[in-house]
Order: C-alpha cells, then sequence, then structure tokens
C-alpha cells in the first residue's frame, strides 16, 4: 500500500466502529496507533519528496528564464544586425524552451495541489492520533496502571523511529541530488536534440516563429511614414 493510500485508509476509517467490534479492543487500539505512526511518517516523507521535487522545478524553471531572455535578446541583436536566418533560428530556440517551461509549470501546479492535499490530511491524522492516544491512556488508567519499563520501552521505539526518519531523509537527501542531476542530463540531451534534428519544428511552431520575426522587425526597423506612403 502507498503512502498516499494507507494514509486515506486511516483517516477515512470508522475507528469507534472498529474498537466497538473488535473481540480485544486494546490489542486493536494499539495496532491503529502503531499503522498511524507508520502512515503518518511515511506521508511526511512522501511530502518531503515532493517539496524537493518542486524545489528542482522551480530551479529547472529559472534557467529556462535566463535562457529565454538570452534567446530573445539574441534575436532582437541579429535583427538589428539583418540576420533574418540567426534571428530566426534564436526565436525557434525560444519557442522549444517556451513549451518546456509550460509543461514544467503543469507539473509544479500538479505538484501543489497535491502537495496541499496531503498536508490536509496529514493534519487530520494528526487530530486522529492525538485522540487514539487519549483513549489509550483512559484506558490504561482504568485497567493496566502505568509501568516504568513500558514507558522506557515506548522511548526506545521513538528513539528507533528518530533513527529511522534521519535515515530516510538521508535517502531523501540523495534522490534531490539524483533529481538536480537528472535536470541537467535532460537539459543536455535537449540540446544535443535541438542540434541534431533542426526540422523538429511543426508548421504551427513556424509559423509563429515567422511572425514574431515581423514583429520584430518592425519594432526595431520601423518603417518611415514617408517610405509607406510612398
Amino acid at each position: 500500500m502507498s503512502a498516499f493510500s494507507r494514509l486515506r485508509y486511516i483517516i477515512t476509517a470508522n475507528v469507534n466502529s472498529l474498537l466497538e467490534k473488535a473481540e480485544d479492543p486494546q490489542k486493536l487500539l494499539k495496532a491503529l496507533i502503531r499503522e498511524m505512526e507508520d502512515a503518518r511518517l511515511e506521508a511526511r516523507q512522501a511530502l518531503a519528496e515532493m517539496l524537493a521535487e518542486v524545489k528542482v522545478l522551480e530551479t529547472a524553471q529559472t534557467r529556462l528564464d535566463v535562457s529565454i531572455k538570452s534567446h530573445q535578446d539574441e534575436a532582437e541583436k541579429q535583427v538589428l544586425a539583418e540576420n533574418e536566418t540567426a534571428a530566426r533560428k534564436a526565436l525557434a530556440e525560444k519557442s522549444i524552451q517556451q513549451k518546456q517551461r509550460q509543461e514544467q509549470q503543469r507539473q509544479l501546479d500538479s505538484l501543489r495541489e497535491r502537495i496541499s492535499s496531503i498536508e490536509t490530511d496529514i493534519n487530520t491524522l494528526q487530530e486522529r492520533y492525538q485522540s487514539a492516544l487519549e483513549l489509550r491512556k483512559r484506558w490504561n488508567s482504568k485497567s493496566h496502571p502505568a509501568k516504568l519499563d513500558s514507558k522506557t520501552a515506548s522511548l526506545t521505539r521513538g528513539q528507533q523511529r528518530m533513527r529511522n526518519t534521519l535515515n530516510r531523509f538521508e535517502q531523501l537527501q540523495q534522490q534531490v541530488d539524483n533529481l538536480e542531476a537528472r535536470v541537467q542530463a535532460e537539459d543536455e540531451a535537449q540540446r544535443y536534440f535541438e542540434t541534431a534534428h533542426p526540422s523538429r519544428h511543426t508548421n504551427a511552431d513556424n509559423l509563429a516563429v515567422e511572425a514574431e520575426l515581423e514583429a520584430l522587425n518592425n519594432r526595431l526597423h520601423p518603417v518611415a511614414p514617408e517610405a509607406k506612403s510612398a
């Protein structure tokens, strides 16, 4: 079961109904609390991974923004130099990168929506977890007096979970590094593809480039009124 599936299952489960039907409610409550703890840890790890991916995409977008502006500046420079071939190439490269940025934005929007949803679920889980702990505490105070060794065992489990969390976050850092390396590799592959496949544009893309080139020419080389009347 994925972290999201486990989380959704637990926060939608009717705990009171389950406990009422259980042969051993205390044993079931203990299992549910353990399941909540695991689900919370997994959900937080998944959330951290998504936040890391958001960071990688935002970094990639920043690089694209710089590159898109560079292609725009190059196109204007070549138009002023009356080199339409070079200007057209710069505009075509800019068009490709603008499409890449739009796709990255769609991914970012989707990620942020999922992040918002899982944050809400984590908060709901935390509330149910605290309620379960209070219920266990009430049951223990009535039928099972607190014992020192039980507290020590609980602390040991908490320490183990902390070690597990630290290990998972070390793995997460490696995943972030891998994501950044993947983005860089994809950028390099895209540049190679653009060099090796000059005819990758559709007719619509070519028409858009020509229209933008014409607009640049009109802006940077305005025709004098007397020339127009002539």
